[in-house]
């Protein structure tokens, strides 16, 4: 067992509160006597014990994360950034993954509140009336990310907005016929999908305010056959925007599939901005979604929340354009 910080006390006959400022590289005291300090808990192996101080500070020093999974280079780039975050402060994070599930998404707060967490970080995909109700009943700093959850901070992109600018670049280049794939709208109501409901809605807001152009929202699980069955039909050059550069993936595996050219039949674009497209010769366009600057950003705003100080609501971040080929 390691050192206690009352025995580094004793050792250099001082006060419980010196060893406490030389640890924690305060002032108030000496050089000297911080380097006698530091060196005896250096030898001895002193590990602080956030346990037991928080029985005075309120706070074990740890907060918990929980995201749908590190597969999607949006979450790994989310979890990322707040790790290091709260690393850089000292704090240790518990990294949980829902998997989806909303039955698991609410073990797993439970499961972070019996180890004493001093805040959560949540990607929700639950957002019934009774999950917040029971979140609010934690009287616990929680931050939504990406999904908004009502009632609690929240940090994500402009969804709606980049939407927006994604449809602004096909009208400025020319197409009037512009089809948005968001297959995940197809369980609206039943999970929160806030998140891909704003992208749809950023769509359908410049469709209104566009009376000549034509599309439609394709939301249904077969929508590679509809994308499909469209560009066989289609007299001119459509565009195809998707809700998830994963799902513009998998349309242009499809074309490529069917022996077609992908630049020739349609133009295509995601939403994420995912790196793996750099690797294809012809990289499609895509909204960037800056996970990583929205992880720190949620980050600073728990820490703020569990110091007691006050935060926006609402933090959004700007999805701008990555043109054809990073351009």
């Amino acid at each position: 067992m390691s050192i206690t910080a009352a025995e580094i006390a004793k050792m250099c006959n001082v006060s419980r509160t010196t060893v406490d400022r030389a640890l924690k590289n305060k002032p108030g005291i000496s050089e000297e006597t911080r380097a006698r300090i530091l060196g005896i808990a250096g030898r001895y192996g002193y590990r602080p014990n956030y346990l037991a101080s928080s029985l005075s500070t309120g706070r074990t020093r740890a907060v918990g994360i929980i995201v749908f999974d590190l597969y999607n280079q949006h979450f790994s780039a989310l979890v990322s950034a707040i790790e290091r975050y709260f690393t850089q402060a000292g704090i240790f994070s518990y990294i949980c993954i829902s998997r989806k599930d909303q039955a698991r998404e609410r073990n797993l707060i439970d499961s972070l509140i019996d180890r004493l967490v001093d805040g959560i970080l949540l990607v929700p995909i639950n957002n019934s009336a009774d999950f917040c109700a029971h979140l609010r009943g934690l009287n616990l700093p929680v931050v939504a990310m990406s999904n908004r959850l009502p009632g609690f901070p929240f940090v994500g992109g402009d969804n709606a907005a980049g939407a927006r600018t994604g449809m602004q670049n096909f009208y400025d280049l020319g197409y009037r016929t512009v089809h948005f794939v968001c297959p995940p709208l197809r369980r609206l109501g039943t999970e929160n999908l806030s998140a891909q409901s704003e992208r749809a809605d950023g769509y359908l807001q410049f469709m209104r305010e566009h009376p000549e152009m034509r599309g439609e929202l394709i939301s249904s699980a077969d929508y590679l056959d509809r994308i499909e069955s469209i560009l066989s039909d289609s007299p001119e050059k459509p565009g195809i925007f998707c809700s998830s550069d994963l799902f513009m993936l998998s349309i242009r595996k499809r074309i490529v599939d069917l022996g077609w050219d992908p630049s020739s039949c349609c133009r295509l674009m995601g939403f994420d901005g995912i790196e793996f497209l750099d690797q294809l010769s012809q990289r499609p366009a895509s909204i960037f979604y800056p996970a990583e600057a929205i992880g720190e950003a949620a980050a600073r705003t728990l820490d703020e929340m569990i110091h007691g100080r006050p935060v926006e609501q609402q933090r959004l971040l700007p999805c701008p354009l990555i043109a054809e080929n990073g351009r």
